[in-house]
């Protein structure tokens, strides 16, 4: 069986990002966390190759990461208040979820 990190890798199989997109962001839809945090990370990677998404699409997905509290998603939606790429600027809100981030997870990039 193919995963879809081998998909947008490359790894066994020709990268195809693309199909790899579209096994996460039905996953994501279906309310999966995990497939929610990685469709997001595919969607905002510039290197993919994929035409640009939605980003109130990514942030709800980044959204129901954090409720479904996959790590990585903490620091990528505070990046995203931080910098009001999707979402109205909050340097108070990405500092939230900065910090619960390090409360929860201990994760170190949320402390740069």
């Amino acid at each position: 069986m193919t995963s879809t990190s081998s998909w947008s890798s490359g790894k066994g199989v020709n990268a195809d990002p693309a199909r790899a997109y579209t096994y996460l962001a039905a996953a994501a839809e279906a309310g999966n966390a995990e497939g929610m945090l990685a469709a997001a990370e595919l969607a905002l990677d510039d290197s993919s190759g994929l035409p640009a998404t939605e980003i109130t699409r990514v942030i709800g997905w980044l959204e129901g990461a954090v409720r479904g509290d996959q790590e990585r998603a903490y620091v990528m939606l505070g990046d995203a208040y931080r910098d009001g790429r999707g979402v109205a600027l909050s340097a108070e809100r990405a500092g939230a979820l900065y910090d619960e981030a390090i409360q929860r997870h201990g994760n170190a990039q949320a402390m740069e």
